[in-house]
């Protein structure tokens, strides 16, 4: 539990020098276009980490079958359409909760398991479905992918197998641990598919726990069946080297700008500086590597602090806690 807590402190912290990192590294490397950010499921209000970014260092690109939910925060383009593994029509499961939404039926064990009864679909629309590499073929730069398709990430993916190789340098996706709707969504087959296309998967996010039919403490979160969450994982700095290697110094300089970012979001700003290192042993001769090399550094000693302070704040939530108790 400690080492949980412990990584998803370090991680929030690190995310709110997200907008001082992009802004000083702007400054640095002389970029020509924002990152396009895609997002599926991309309605309601914009998402951490995201709301840190957008929209002065991110454009999104927002799919959602309900288009009307989408926020115009950084919007670049959207689409009513659901992203998919194959084109074809299907149905579209409105919930009582409209971000639960969904292209898949509740598994009926799940809602009866962990008394989710609140999730109820009310109707059905029909929607169009198609891959994502067919619908993003004329857009060149797709940086970032954040997939929250509820139960539909894995077919999401495999349509934009493409996108994943020739284009996109991070990705965030839901997965599900426990079988929350009649067709898997498995953490297995989500790990596989990145990993086959050059991703490596820095962290993992647990967002959500179910109880046996009752209702515990929040304290006392541990302690219940892992649902779902989010994985992290950035694409290998070897692989997108080969990428851009016979790019010219104006794409190069926008891919390091956003390798950055996207190595910080991961948790992972050591994956930069191998970028880095490998691009100044190729000679590109524009791009300042000692001031952005010091900023990253700069950037994580500020996370090694953050590290120093966390047992503080460990060991007096108990306190804190338990005077909130006696106090009323």
């Amino acid at each position: 539990m400690y080492s949980q807590l412990y990584h998803e402190y370090l991680l929030k912290q690190a995310l709110k020098r997200l907008p001082v990192l992009a802004r000083e590294l702007s400054q640095l490397i002389n970029i020509k276009r924002k990152g396009i950010l895609l997002d599926v499921g991309g309605g309601g209000p914009v998402k951490s980490p995201w709301s840190f970014l957008v929209p002065d260092s991110i454009s999104r690109i927002a799919f959602d079958p309900e288009e009307n939910d989408i926020e115009n925060d950084g919007i670049r383009k959207t689409y009513d359409i659901c992203l998919s593994n194959q084109s074809e029509n299907r149905e579209f499961h409105i919930d009582k909760n409209p971000r639960a939404s969904s292209l898949h039926q509740w598994n009926d064990e799940f809602l009866e398991r962990f008394s989710r009864n609140y999730y109820q679909t009310l109707r059905t629309i029909k929607v169009k479905c198609q891959k994502g590499d067919d619908v993003l073929k004329d857009e060149n730069n797709i940086d970032f992918i954040d997939i929250n398709a509820e139960g539909h990430d894995f077919h999401v993916l495999e349509g934009l197998v493409e996108t994943l190789i020739n284009k996109a340098i991070f990705v965030r996706v839901e997965y599900e641990s426990f079988q929350v709707y009649k067709e898997k969504n498995t953490y297995g087959d989500i790990e596989k598919i990145l990993a086959d296309n050059g991703y490596e998967i820095i962290n993992i996010e647990m967002l959500e726990y179910g109880y046996d039919n009752c209702k515990l403490d929040r304290i006392q979160v541990q302690r219940g069946v892992m649902l779902w969450g989010k994985l992290n994982a950035i694409i290998s700095p070897d692989i997108l080297f080969k990428r851009i290697i016979d790019e010219d110094e104006e794409k190069v300089l926008d891919m390091v700008f956003n390798y950055v970012i996207a190595s910080f979001i991961a948790g992972a700003p050591s994956y930069s500086l191998r970028l880095i290192d490998k691009l100044n042993m190729a000679s590109y001769t524009n791009i300042p590597y000692q001031k952005i090399e010091e900023l990253i550094f700069t950037c994580s000693r500020r996370g090694v602090k953050d590290a120093m302070i966390f047992p503080f704040i460990y060991l007096a939530s108990p306190i804190v806690y338990f005077l909130k108790k006696i106090t009323g």
